[in-house]
């Protein structure tokens, strides 16, 4: 299953896309995902998406977006 996202640019090129996400894994749960989850492996996340600000050390302002993961399913490898 391929999950990347296509759209054609301005020009009429075939742009492929894919979005990269942070997890936040806590516990046991994330010591059995470095573990068993590798590269590549399709995983199914439930959890609660979170955003969060910060101050890096330069003093800009960041915002990011992550999910908390509350379960992990492996699907394949």
């Amino acid at each position: 299953m391929d999950y990347n996202s296509t759209y054609v640019d301005k020009e009429g090129n075939k742009i492929k896309e894919t979005q990269w996400h942070p997890i936040v894994v806590w516990g046991k749960k994330a010591e059995i995902a470095e573990k068993y989850i590798t590269k590549g492996q399709e995983i199914c996340i439930d959890g609660k998406l979170n955003y969060r600000t910060y101050e890096d050390n330069n003093g800009d302002t960041k915002n990011v977006f992550e999910i908390i993961a509350t379960e992990i399913l492996l699907l394949k490898k």
